[in-house]
């Protein structure tokens, strides 16, 4: 797999390049000589984590006062152990910051200790797409070949990303996988998949294969996406829409990959001060908008496509608002 390549259209760039010199107005005293936490809902080492960090790198320098940031690893349940810390025991004073897995987001909410759409949204810093991966020796060189052939997969636990991408191919359009659990995040299993200890893994495009001499080795099988990826598609990865016999199936992949469609999100407390929101919010979208950010994220392999804290909301909305017998069937996928 290639690097990451981020390229904005001339009126994007423009729209950056005015951004870039601008600040919140009236905020200057608010976040003076202060410490903000941004509590990362993943092991160190991570996709998640190293997005993360780099954003926070560049978020002070849009905050007036620009304030000290610091990382707090929370690890576990997807991110809803972060989630959880987030809602209900951090303070409500605009200096917590959650960096979460949409798993976090979204699902069923009488199973939750936290109220998703009571969090104070700040952005994502990308909507993301899946692809399935499979070394050169696997027994199916294609998605197709799946369906008969057993596949062994690996992911972290259940509820990540990888998992939930390898059982809805597994349980909503039949690929014989076997899956391996427990590694301790994607790099983990990016290196087991190198090792030949499994045959291949599903994830963030930005996560399958750090090892550039095993990216043109390992074939792809699938992209997981709402719209098709470009890159994944100049790959050869078929999107999973292609694979899709009625429109029960569709509905029903439609809810479970609203979680891509949020991708990399981050959010306060909730009842956080307003102004810290705006604050925090302006400040996210010039920070993943600054060039830097950008060239910093290509080199690490991390794909970039922020998404407002409105749009978010939609898609979280929309997705709450989904049938019980379609939130019924997609439990039954991805327990």
């Amino acid at each position: 797999m290639s690097s990451a390549v981020v390229r904005f259209t001339f009126p994007v760039a423009a729209a950056a390049s005015i951004l870039l010199a601008g600040t919140v107005a009236g905020a200057e005293d608010f976040y003076a000589g202060k410490t903000i936490s941004i509590v990362v809902g993943s092991a160190p080492g991570g996709a998640y984590d190293a997005m993360a960090r780099l954003v926070g790198r560049r978020l002070s320098q849009y905050i007036p006062g620009n304030p000290t940031i610091i990382f707090k690893n929370m690890p576990g349940a997807a991110s809803r152990i972060a989630a959880v810390y987030v809602y209900n025991a951090a303070a409500k004073d605009g200096l917590t910051i959650g960096a979460v897995a949409p798993q976090a987001l979204l699902g069923d909410v009488s199973q939750l200790k936290y109220d998703p759409l009571r969090f104070d949204l700040v952005g994502s810093a990308a909507a993301v797409s899946y692809v399935c991966v499979v070394r050169p020796d696997a027994p199916a060189k294609s998605f197709e070949e799946t369906q008969g052939k057993e596949i062994i997969m690996g992911t972290s636990a259940p509820g990540s990303a990888g998992y939930e991408a390898t059982m809805i191919l597994k349980r909503v359009l039949g690929a014989q996988f076997r899956l391996i659990t427990g590694y301790p995040n994607s790099v983990a299993t990016s290196m087991a998949v190198e090792k030949g200890e499994i045959h291949g893994a599903c994830g963030g495009m930005d996560q399958v294969s750090p090892n550039r001499d095993m990216q043109n080795k390992i074939s792809a099988l699938v992209q997981i996406n709402v719209e098709p990826n470009v890159r994944l598609t100049a790959m050869g990865a078929p999107p999973i829409w292609k694979f899709v016999k009625n429109e029960e199936d569709r509905k029903l992949l439609k809810y479970l990959l609203a979680s891509q469609a949020i991708g990399r999100p981050y959010m306060m407390p909730p009842d956080s001060p307003p102004e810290a929101v705006a604050i925090i919010r302006k400040a996210f979208d010039l920070a993943v908008a600054d060039p830097g950010f950008i060239e910093d994220t290509t080199r690490a392999v991390l794909e970039v496509a922020p998404i407002s804290a409105a749009k978010m909301r939609e898609v979280m909305t929309e997705s709450y608002g989904a049938s019980p017998e379609l939130v019924e069937r997609a439990r039954q996928v991805l327990q």
